[in-house]
């Protein structure tokens, strides 16, 4: 799920920046009906053991529904065949809320069973004691009206444009619309059938078997799949839609069907916006190592709609304002491997689904503009002052912001210790082992050891179940004997405890090129020595960004060094954070015209530093804030020299 924060001056950020992940926010901004846990958010703890002692297994979800499209009107019936994991099984207890029941029967012989239901459930005694592995079926008639909750219908008024009705379960808002086992872990077959007034159409997850107007002026969708699918990713979408076809095409000449509904007056911008969905599956089946998983993949558009998308099982919801954010379309799309293919098997694990799919926004950039590109989208994803819990068992609202950057630069790092092959291959045996099934943290990590060849508890315990980022800084001095040059490398962790133990890659620039060496920094002062063959002009802490850190600043070198600069660079500011003084450092490799501006985080220019031109060599600029010229928060700081521009982010704390 793609979340977005409403912020006033939204539009000025997005005309000031790039639109991705790190301008339009992914943390949930539903209104408090909406979102608010309530006492049905379990504790991961006893969601584990309710897993363990579940009594029977959903095997597959009939659902005939009918809908108003006039008011928020949901009739339908549910029939649920389950298999007993207890040797006599005589009541079940289905997940059920804000819905009036008319009866239950046994599926198969018709037979009326006696049910009660209370705030959250739906007891159902059985017709009989069922044995170990005994399959049996119940049809559940209900009808629900409570409105924003699990179902949603808007006006034409209310939309703008037509009148929509759509479900939005993730993550216990199934039971708002259809009686089942509202837990992430008990995946389950499903069809649908929904009946709509003429001139609707339904969408849903799976395949569209038929389609048919009744006598009645209503007209009938009937969905179905064959693939397990969880219940908060079951979905039913109805407007008057145009539906726009397409498809992808394997190499082997396989195709994968793709189908987008959208209103009218969007279908054809939406031609555009979507022109890449192919081009995305294909770089992802072979980025993943694992083909699409599923029999289509399709995308309906709604409004109002309080979040960026919802990766619905092949029918992904997206906000009608964000069509054309093609990061939002590849964070959905990259959720039916990481989320629908392998699911998490509690809310616990999160990450295993939002992570990955926000990491693959992240691949796709670099699909498109190489390493620079995945540089660029990496730091973007930053959001270290608001990351203070751990990444696995996220608290209430469960969407934070943790689960979704934090955790892709956690795949970021995995990717550099594990190098490109190895990584490619721990997606690819991650994917094939869980999949079209749950998964949880513990055996994420359990399969990267395994593909690693070695342990890997020193990093997760660190990243995952801890908190906090490290903080570097480092100096360097230079000693020549004969023809060989040492750099005697001074690492500090300067961020309050925990220390962390990362490999770190620096870049040591010398008159005969770049030499790289990759340390392993785990103390709060370590030193290292690197040697080399030509004398070193500069040395650049993790130049490519793949180690998450709240900053690495340079604060002395080699008092002898004569080169000049080889390379433009704008250095990150010292201290950082800062209060009222920061040291802002760059260097020049040929005379420039030279312009230093700081910036605000809407792109407003607040102070210009400098604005001359300047000879090759190395500047150092002092930043004073004044007493009340800004206030506490984010600055961005830009270094234009000729044709070179660098910007860097930098944080005031009063």
């Amino acid at each position: 799920m793609w979340f977005k924060r409403v912020v006033v001056g939204l539009s000025l950020v997005l005309a000031c920046c790039p639109v991705g992940a790190q301008w339009v926010d992914k943390h949930i901004a539903r209104d408090e009906n909406a979102y608010r846990c309530g006492s049905h958010l379990l504790g991961s703890v006893e969601r584990a053991t309710r897993a363990k002692s579940h009594e029977y297994d959903v095997l597959r979800y009939k659902l005939a529904l009918s809908l108003s499209m006039t008011d928020s009107r949901l009739q339908g019936d549910n029939r649920i065949r389950f298999r007993s994991n207890t040797s006599a099984l005589s009541r079940i207890a289905l997940t059920a809320k804000s819905m009036t029941v008319d009866s239950v029967k046994d599926a198969l012989s018709n037979a009326a069973l006696p049910f009660s239901l209370d705030a959250d459930s739906l007891y159902i005694t059985l017709g009989k004691s069922y044995a170990m592995n005994d399959t049996g079926e119940v049809a559940v008639f209900y009808r629900t009206t409570t409105n924003r909750r699990g179902y949603y219908f808007y006006t034409a008024q209310e939309s703008g444009t037509e009148p929509v009705g759509y479900t939005m379960s993730e993550p216990y808002d199934a039971r708002y619309w259809m009686p089942c086992y509202d837990e992430p872990f008990d995946k389950a077959t499903a069809e649908m059938s929904i009946t709509v007034p003429q001139g609707f159409t339904a969408a849903s997850i799976g395949r569209l078997e038929s389609r048919v107007d009744n006598l009645d002026g209503t007209t009938t969708f009937h969905w179905a799949t064959p693939f397990l699918t969880t219940t908060y990713l079951m979905c039913v979408t109805v407007s008057r839609y145009a539906v726009l076809q397409d498809q992808y095409i394997r190499p082997s000449h396989d195709t994968i069907p793709i189908v987008n509904y959208v209103w009218r007056r969007d279908s054809a911008a939406a031609r555009e916006y979507f022109r890449n969905i192919a081009a995305g599956i294909r770089h992802f089946e072979t980025v993943f190592g694992v083909p699409y998983p599923f029999e289509k993949y399709g995308q309906a558009a709604v409004r109002p709609f309080s979040f960026g998308g919802m990766e619905h099982q092949t029918m992904t919801t997206l906000n009608q304002n964000l069509l054309s954010n093609e990061s939002l379309v590849m964070h959905e799309l990259a959720h039916h491997w990481w989320g629908n293919m392998t699911t998490c098997e509690s809310f616990a694990d999160l990450w295993l689904n939002e992570g990955f799919a926000t990491y693959s926004e992240a691949l796709w950039q670099e699909y498109l503009g190489g390493r620079a590109a995945l540089k660029r989208y990496m730091l973007g994803r930053k959001r270290i002052s608001s990351w203070r819990n751990p990444i696995y068992n996220p608290p209430a609202p469960l969407f934070i912001d943790e689960v979704y950057g934090k955790a892709a630069w956690v795949l970021q790092m995995l990717r550099k210790i594990f190098g490109e092959e190895k990584f490619r291959e721990l997606l690819r045996v991650y994917g094939n082992r869980y999949k079209y099934s749950v998964v949880n943290t513990a055996q994420f990590q359990q399969t990267a050891e395994e593909v690693y060849g070695g342990t890997l508890s020193w990093f997760f315990n660190q990243w995952i179940f801890g908190t906090g980022v490290p903080r570097y800084d480092y100096s360097w001095t230079k000693s020549q004997s004969g023809t060989v040059w040492t750099v005697a490398l001074r690492v500090r962790q300067t961020q309050p405890d925990p220390i962390f133990a990362m490999p770190i890659e620096f870049a040591v620039q010398t008159a005969l090129g770049k030499q790289l060496f990759i340390r392993r920094i785990e103390s709060r002062d370590t030193t290292v020595q690197l040697t080399l063959n030509a004398e070193p002009q500069s040395v650049a802490f993790d130049e490519d960004e793949w180690v998450l850190k709240e900053s690495a600043n340079l604060v002395s070198v080699a008092r002898d060094e004569p080169t000049k600069p080889t390379q433009f660079r704008l250095e990150q500011n010292y201290p950082n954070p800062f209060n009222p003084n920061t040291v802002i450092s760059y260097q020049l490799p040929v005379t420039s015209h030279v312009k230093l501006v700081v910036y605000d985080v809407l792109g407003r220019e607040l102070q210009t530093l400098v604005n001359t031109r300047q000879s090759a060599g190395r500047y150092r600029i002092t930043f004073t804030v004044t007493a009340n010229s800004f206030g506490s928060g984010i600055y961005f700081y830009r270094l234009q020299a000729g044709t070179f521009s660098e910007t860097k982010k930098m944080i005031l704390r009063k």
